[in-house]
């Protein structure tokens, strides 16, 4: 599935929830001047989506192989069922077991909370949870990462969530999530 890929680091850009990018975003939904994906009927009800450099590189690769797309046109022409079996086939390839596509929201949201220095008003937008104890559910920050914090440290990006202080919109990484220009 060619679209499983882009997807699946979109949601990790993003923290959007799975339903997000494959049920209602469009591409005239992505306001390309404001950086956002402006979801009008979410899961939640309306919602902007912020795009990080990453979310535009990935966004911008998929425009440019749809080509002349319209703004009705689902950003990502795929099924849920179609992706869970990519990521399955994945996850087995890896030898991993017990990860599930809604795992990378997680990841994302504590990913954030380390980078924005758990900026709960920032996680709440990037999340689009209505309330604080819903972001809190997410963020799943560990005790050698806030001590390492509390001893003046940068968190080891070995052992931080996927993608943290990383930009996979960069060129060099493109390869390793599937998108070339």
């Amino acid at each position: 599935n060619k679209y499983a890929l882009p997807l699946l680091a979109l949601m990790l850009e993003t923290a959007m929830r799975s339903c997000e990018p494959l049920t209602y975003a469009r591409w005239g939904h992505v306001n390309w001047g404001r950086r956002v994906l402006e979801l009008p009927d979410a899961e939640t009800g309306k919602r902007d989506v912020p795009l990080n450099p990453a979310a535009i590189a990935i966004l911008e690769e998929l425009a440019s192989k749809a080509g002349d797309y319209q703004p009705d046109e689902h950003i990502f022409p795929t099924t849920y069922e179609a992706v869970k079996k990519a990521w399955s086939q994945s996850r087995e390839a890896c030898g991993l077991s017990n990860i599930h596509i809604h795992d990378i929201r997680h990841t994302s949201a504590t990913r954030y909370a380390l980078e924005y220095k758990g900026n709960l008003p920032f996680i709440q937008v990037i999340t689009g949870h209505k309330t604080v104890t819903m972001v809190m559910r997410y963020i799943n920050i560990k005790a050698d990462d806030v001590v390492t914090v509390m001893h003046g440290k940068e968190v080891d990006e070995d052992k931080a969530p996927a993608g943290y202080r990383k930009n996979l919109g960069d060129a060099s990484l493109r390869p390793s999530i599937g998108i070339h220009r």
